[in-house]
């Protein structure tokens, strides 16, 4: 079933992150003190949240996710780069 298959793409890909996420702050830290910028603060975080916000509250209500929440997404993603590097080069 299509559904199926979709379903567990998503699936994998979350837990895949997620274990990302963890492995790689929570093993660094283990090992010393991690810093936390005035960007994490203020730039990073947020726009994590507003990612997440965007990929699960949808994704909860409706127990589908669609494809303008794929696009939103990787415009944010895309548009969150440019950001980071004009940051770079100023």
């Amino acid at each position: 079933n299509h559904g199926i298959i979709i379903q567990a793409l998503i699936t994998g890909t979350l837990g895949a992150n997620i274990l990302n996420l963890t492995m790689v702050i929570g093993i660094p830290a283990f090992i010393t003190s991690l810093e936390i910028t005035k960007q994490n603060l203020l730039l990073d975080f947020p726009v994590a949240l507003i990612i997440l916000s965007i990929l699960l509250i949808p994704s909860f209500i409706k127990k589908k996710v669609y494809r303008v929440q794929g696009i939103i997404l990787l415009v944010s993603y895309i548009t969150y780069l440019i950001f980071l590097y004009g940051i770079y080069l100023s």
